[in-house]
């Protein structure tokens, strides 16, 4: 769960509303998603939805409130592969948070019929506060899933912290831009117009290894931090352990690129013909000069041995 002040600086993009049915002043953990298949939905209402989704995690349902113009830029598997998504009790706890999200100021400003700018005020419950992760992240027991009354109970406790005032809220101001489609209300993220991280991949002095991107271009922007994929086979017959160093163009701007976890920070080893996927996740910081349209991002795989150290 992603709740930090720096969440609310890098991710915001708007929200998912949310109906939860409450028992005695206490909700029962049922969640509804209201449904935007029609074309009634207002823009407030899509940039609510859209906040909640984003707020829990649930990236695949805050896929839907981004305009087709967007999605003809990044696909569903690729914005799912750079934003990962929480699953199980985890999402289910987190959408029932994504309720207590506050709105006290909401301004619309329509641009004829077919566009909207809205600004929100919000407020949203802190995540990382210490009551709360325990149950959002709550260590499975070995070999069992929780039952559901286990789940409806910590639910309940998750809305009897909110209901006695024990979760802090941060705070934020965010500015959508919206597009009218056939559909409802869309975000318009601007993905045409985001930094393109290029990513590429070799071996070296005789590594024998398959290494290449997944995707090779992210669109990516300032200020998002976002997770791309290497694929890795070993060739030969033997365990083989490498390590990889990465070299960033433009330098003179590598400064704006910020490599948060790598699998270049430590040694790999593979069995004979054993595949592995290897993560990344990096982030485009928010000065970066307007000029800076593209980064060439190129991984070089070095057998331990004879790995240059600098």
């Amino acid at each position: 769960m992603i709740s930090t002040i720096e969440w609310i600086r890098t991710r915001l993009r708007a929200g998912q509303l949310l109906i939860l049915l409450a028992t005695g002043g206490l909700a029962t953990g049922l969640i509804f998603w209201v449904n935007l298949s029609g074309t009634s939905s207002s823009p407030e209402t899509v940039v609510q939805e859209y906040l909640a989704s984003l707020y829990a995690q649930d990236y695949d349902r805050a896929y839907e409130f981004i305009s087709a113009v967007d999605r003809a830029y990044k696909s569903r598997e690729a914005y799912l592969r750079e934003n990962i998504p929480l699953t199980g009790f985890s999402l289910e706890a987190a959408r029932q948070l994504a309720t207590y999200i506050e709105y006290p100021e909401i301004q619309t400003e329509k641009q004829g019929d077919e566009r909207a700018v809205v600004m929100v005020k919000f407020a949203v419950p802190d995540g990382n506060a210490e009551a709360v992760r325990a149950i959002l992240f709550l260590p499975p027991q070995a070999g069992s899933e929780l039952s559901e009354a286990e789940r409806q109970n910590l639910l309940t406790k998750l809305d009897r912290l909110h209901h006695d005032g024990q979760i802090p809220s941060l705070t934020g101001e965010e500015t959508f831009e919206l597009v009218k489609e056939p559909e409802g209300w869309r975000i318009l993220e601007n993905w045409a117009e985001a930094v393109r991280v290029h990513f590429s991949g070799e071996v070296k002095d005789g590594l024998p290894w398959e290494f290449e991107p997944l995707q090779e271009v992210v669109l990516a922007e300032p200020g998002e931090t976002l997770q791309t994929v290497y694929r890795v086979k070993n060739l030969s017959d033997r365990l083989v352990t490498a390590k990889a160093r990465h070299l960033d163009e433009p330098e003179a701007y590598r400064d704006y690129l910020n490599i948060v976890q790598c699998f270049c920070f430590i040694q790999q080893s593979l069995r004979p013909g054993e595949e592995a996927e290897l993560p990344l996740i990096f982030r485009v910081e928010w000065n970066i000069p307007a000029e800076v349209r593209d980064f060439y991002v190129h991984y070089e795989f070095y057998p331990v041995e004879s790995f240059p150290e600098e």
